[in-house]
């Protein structure tokens, strides 16, 4: 070992030959690592790799951009379509950076070569490694998350100038539910835009990532479905560039919902007429301006179903996307508020609605469209977070119809903000009933098929079964093809009729009161709003009068209505002296529907003794209501009085048709409302012809 006094003096000039030898040496041994092992060392995965291909096409379509990242002090702001990107553009800016450096150093070294020799041997330390990723943050700042202002002192805006003063290049990651500070918006050097994903980047990428390119491809309209996360998910390390394609074809298809090509299409279908018709007119018009009869300005945009829940909306969905030849995506309130906190809610509406849009060209199912409420009604401390919601689906929609998505929603109520229904979303609104007789026995036979009952006359059991939706059906054939089963034989008629119609599993004089109370409903509707008493049940789980929907209401109509609503409580006092506890309890009983009605008639439209708002009222908020006004409280009982009153006259000059109709009501379980009016005109045309 040598001392120091051995070693000749240490020049500032042979510290730098020595410090350059090492350069080259470092880098020597690379290229000897790399021609040993040339497939494995330098690799990027997948995942970096189609990063890194999407940032260097942005790149390419904007060459000053490119330029200004070999030489900082500039800012670059860059446009992403989705924030799960943000992290893998991220680091392969810094990759595309740290390359940059390694190529000058390379170079460098070049230069030095040719007097390596003269470079003296020396003992002391050098760096042990110079392409360190650390010196991409010595030449920039990158603000990859706007949602968080972390830099310095809270400020991204202090933080990109302080950056700028000290010769620093800024590049600023925008996602689109964020938004760049205004300076930086307006006075960026240079900006650009990360494409979409299509199948010529992951041929790329697999070429980068495996060495050859693909002999497999996953077609563009599903490229746009994968996510960062689908791209890493589908790696695995001992296979190659058409594995990793062939997966992520997989997990793209899994997403959207193509319709199932041996399924029921609209041809069939029953008891939606008219939602039927606006469906075979939109799809004549699809194929019209496929065949460039029509542009796209021609075509419906939107079409919304209202209606009670089990009536067939959401099935309709998948009937007219088969018909048409569409995928399916289906959204929903529910769906996007499950995602957690109202901005993971937001972006999960998003990714719906860019699934839709990367589709170019589908049937976008929204569900529960009554379920985000109307603007102008809304109240209370989430009144700005459901806005938003409502804002937010509004300009998703927009957006979403410049691509060719038809939208079809569904809803059990029109309480739905108006500008959902405006022309350019949802053009056309159309109301869904339960199926009247004949379209219940077309659903009956679509469920049975030709192996159950195929001969068998259904009118019997689709009158039995009358208010009873599409869903029951599909339930009570279920349960029918069980008992048969059960039983080791064919199906038989009694099979189905003991799911459409079970018997009341009470004591006889339960069963009466029950009837009488449905029968009292009936004939009170039969009475006051001919026409539109539709069926009267006595079932169990089924039990009630069904009618058509109101439109429009004056003072005196609402007071029909409530006075309809009070009718079975009536009819039980007629016949037994006091009513049931059936009448009330629940926020859904007929002494809570009735006095919301009433109070909503007094207190909101005006159609009592003064016009002054008290509030919008409902089931759920009138107790609420009638507590904080008290002079309300007193008209409402006073109204309920009298209506209640005059239902009783009613069924009093009615007695005759209130036993008739209940006891059919025990033999038959279900009376159309024709049945019921006839019943009404014929005991009262006898009674007066007694009288």
């Amino acid at each position: 070992m040598s001392s120091q006094l051995d070693r000749p003096p240490t020049t500032l000039s042979a510290l730098s030959k020595a410090y350059h030898k090492q350069i080259v040496e470092h880098l020597d041994a690379e290229k000897a690592a790399d021609a040993v092992e040339p497939d494995n060392a330098d690799r990027p995965t997948p995942y970096a790799a189609t990063a890194a291909v999407l940032l260097d096409r942005a790149l390419a379509s904007k060459p000053e951009a490119a330029a200004a990242i070999e030489q900082p002090g500039q800012v670059v702001v860059v446009n992403i379509a989705s924030a799960a990107w943000v992290p893998a553009i991220s680091q392969a800016f810094r990759d595309r950076v740290n390359a940059s450096i390694q190529r000058e150093m390379e170079a460098a070294a070049a230069e030095l070569r040719e007097g390596q020799d003269d470079i003296p041997d020396t003992d002391d330390e050098g760096p042990a490694d110079i392409f360190q990723s650390q010196r991409v943050y010595d030449e920039w700042l990158i603000v990859d998350d706007l949602g968080r202002a972390s830099l310095g002192d809270n400020s991204v805006e202090f933080g990109i100038i302080r950056a700028l003063d000290d010769g620093k290049g800024v590049l600023v990651l925008v996602p689109p539910d964020a938004k760049a500070p205004e300076i930086v918006r307006n006075g960026a050097d240079h900006q650009v835009s990360i494409p979409m994903v299509d199948a010529a980047v992951l041929a790329d990428a697999a070429a980068a990532a495996f060495g050859v390119r693909p002999d497999v491809s996953v077609p563009d309209r599903l490229c746009r479905l994968l996510t960062p996360t689908d791209l890493r998910f589908a790696h695995r390390f001992d296979e190659g560039a058409d594995q990793w394609i062939e997966r992520l074809a997989r997990l793209a298809e899994a997403k959207v919902r193509m319709p199932v090509i041996d399924g029921p299409t609209l041809d069939g279908l029953s008891g939606m007429d008219e939602a039927v018709e606006w469906a075979r007119n939109l799809i004549k018009d699809l194929a019209d301006y496929n065949a460039g009869i029509l542009s796209a300005d021609e075509i419906d945009k939107g079409c919304m179903l209202v209606g009670p829940p089990g009536t067939g909306k959401s099935t309709f969905a998948a009937r007219l996307a088969r018909s048409a030849g569409l995928p399916l995506v289906i959204g929903s309130y529910g769906q996007w508020q499950s995602a957690g906190h109202q901005g993971q809610m937001l972006r999960a509406m998003r990714q719906s609605f860019e699934q839709a849009q990367a589709l170019g060209g589908c049937l976008f199912l929204l569900e529960e469209a009554d379920s985000f409420g109307i603007r102008d009604k809304m109240e209370g401390r989430n009144r700005e977070y459901s806005i938003q919601v409502v804002n937010e689906a509004l300009q998703r929609i927009d957006e979403a119809v410049k691509h060719r998505v038809i939208f079809l929603g569904v809803a059990n109520t029109l309480n739905i903000d108006p500008a959902f229904l405006r022309p350019g979303r949802f053009d056309r609104v159309i109301p869904v009933f339960p199926p009247d007789q004949i379209a219940l026995a077309g659903i009956l036979r679509e469920h049975l098929g030709h192996r159950h009952l195929p001969d068998a006359d259904l009118s019997d059991v689709a009158a039995a079964g009358l208010g009873g939706t599409g869903a029951e059906v599909e339930f009570w054939v279920r349960n029918a093809k069980r008992l048969a089963r059960r039983a080791g034989r064919q199906m038989i008629i009694a099979d189905l009729l003991a799911q459409v119609s079970p018997a009341l599993d009470l004591p006889i004089h339960h069963q009466r009161r029950i009837a009488i109370h449905e029968a009292a409903h009936a004939i009170a509707g039969a009475v006051e709003r001919p026409g539109q008493l539709m069926t009267v049940t006595v079932s169990p789980g089924r039990s009630g009068a069904r009618f058509l929907p109101s439109g429009m209401e004056t003072g005196a109509s609402m007071r029909a209505i409530i006075r309809m609503t009070l009718a079975g409580r009536a009819g039980e006092e007629i016949v037994y002296g006091m009513p049931a506890n059936g009448s009330g309890g629940p926020a859904d009983s007929d002494l809570a529907k009735a006095t919301a009605l009433t109070a909503e008639m007094l207190g909101s439209y005006g159609f009592g003794d003064g016009l002054a708002w008290k509030g919008e009222v409902h089931t759920q908020n009138v107790a609420a209501v009638l507590r904080q006004n008290p002079g309300l409280a007193v008209q409402v009982e006073a109204e309920l009085a009298v209506q209640y009153k005059a239902a009783q006259d009613l069924l009093h000059r009615h007695r005759s048709a209130l036993d008739a109709v209940a006891d059919l009501l025990l033999d038959r379980g279900t009376l159309t409302g024709t049945e019921v009016e006839e019943i009404v005109a014929s005991v009262s045309h006898d009674a007066g012809a007694v009288q």
